[in-house]
């Protein structure tokens, strides 16, 4: 997001850039900051990260107990599909705990078609077909998880 000046119609006299840079787990903020400084290639242009309550946390190991569980989850519904680990960008609760040496991890039950969620956006919604599959879904994954 860019903001300068007062009027449309005269220069400048600051001007100010909000760069949202989603960080992964296990990369530090201050290593993503430091890059932009390359990027930019200006030493004057000042670079400071806003207070968004986010923390450096590592990212959490791929544990077989949870991938196991996930796939009998998702199988229940879904028989078949391919089971692929991602890592999400952007901030969660479970920066926290992971920073706090436990493994976190955020596993959805929904599924839905491209761009029938707009996630995060003015009418983000979740399709009324995907709840019973995700109750399902949940059901399964914390049973598993129980055990």
């Amino acid at each position: 997001m860019l903001s300068g000046g007062h009027a449309t119609n005269a220069l400048p006299q600051r001007a100010e850039a909000n760069i949202n840079c989603r960080i992964f787990p296990g990369t530090p903020a201050e290593s993503v900051r430091q890059e932009l400084g390359r990027v930019i290639g200006d030493a004057s242009v000042k670079i400071t990260r806003l207070d968004d309550g986010g923390i450096d946390s590592p990212a959490s190991p791929m544990r077989p107990d949870v991938v196991a569980a996930v796939t009998k989850a998702v199988h229940a519904t879904w028989p078949g599909i391919p089971i692929v680990p991602s890592m999400a960008y952007g901030a969660s609760d479970s920066m926290y705990f992971r920073a706090a040496g436990i493994p976190s991890y955020g596993v959805s039950g929904m599924f839905a078609e491209n761009g029938e969620t707009f996630a995060h956006g003015l009418n983000e919604k979740a399709p009324l077909a995907s709840i019973d599959g995700t109750l399902v879904h949940y059901d399964i994954l914390l049973k598993e998880l129980a055990k």
